[in-house]
């Protein structure tokens, strides 16, 4: 009997520390928002997830990390505290590993705001879609719909494979002689620093770039 009540005592002891144990981490895991899917969350070739569900993933294992990465040797860390160990394509689109918890929240929302698509449209306020939706507010002229349309994956674009291919990471810098009023280049009296190749309907563009390419031997 004694040996029994003593089980007893073991099991509701580990049942009630199981319990806070989950309720402490429920509550460091409700600070870090679970991401909705975009229509740019393609599933990563070989790891059969998109990135939503990566970076939900990412938070579960890592809301409190047991070793920190200044403990790791040097030669694992050849960012210093600023490396990341995901080898995807999305390797420059999670937090820095030394980034402050309390700022990874903000952190996420701004991923949501820089993939956020714009439609045509005069009021910022009146918002159609969800967080990682579409607002309106686009145009006249412009180059891509979103943040991430030019910057694609934080920094993985490309340059126009072909003549006819249009540029979606690159942008088309404009001047004129001159020097401008902080000393940088003199913008076009009519199309200021930057082409922009796209407008919303009854707009004209400012125009269309085509790149071609010569290879050259020595």
């Amino acid at each position: 009997v004694f040996c029994f009540f003593r089980f007893v005592l073991v099991f509701l002891f580990a049942a009630i520390s199981s319990t806070t144990f989950g309720e402490e981490i429920r509550q460091i895991r409700s600070i870090f928002p679970l991401l909705e899917k975009t229509p740019e969350d393609k599933f990563v070739v070989g790891e059969g997830r998109s990135y939503a569900m990566a970076w939900n993933r990412w938070v579960w294992e890592n809301f409190d990390d047991p070793i920190p990465v200044e403990m790791l040797p040097a030669a694992v860390r050849s960012g210093g505290t600023t490396t990341t160990y995901i080898q995807n394509r999305e390797a420059f689109s999670v937090p820095l590993a030394n980034l402050d918890a309390s700022l990874v929240r903000p952190f996420a929302f701004a991923r949501q705001l820089f993939r956020k698509r714009w439609a045509v449209g005069h009021s910022l306020e009146n918002q159609t879609g969800s967080s990682v939706g579409i607002t309106e507010g686009l145009g006249p002229i412009f180059n891509r719909s979103s943040c991430s349309g030019c910057h694609l994956k934080d920094g993985r674009g490309h340059p126009p494979r072909t003549p006819d291919e249009p540029m979606k990471a690159m942008i088309v810098r404009l001047s004129i002689s001159g020097i401008g009023p902080n000393g940088g280049p003199l913008p076009h009296p009519d199309y200021g620093t930057q082409l922009q190749n796209q407008s919303i309907p009854g707009v004209s563009k400012e125009g269309r770039v085509s790149i071609r390419y010569k290879e050259i031997e020595e």
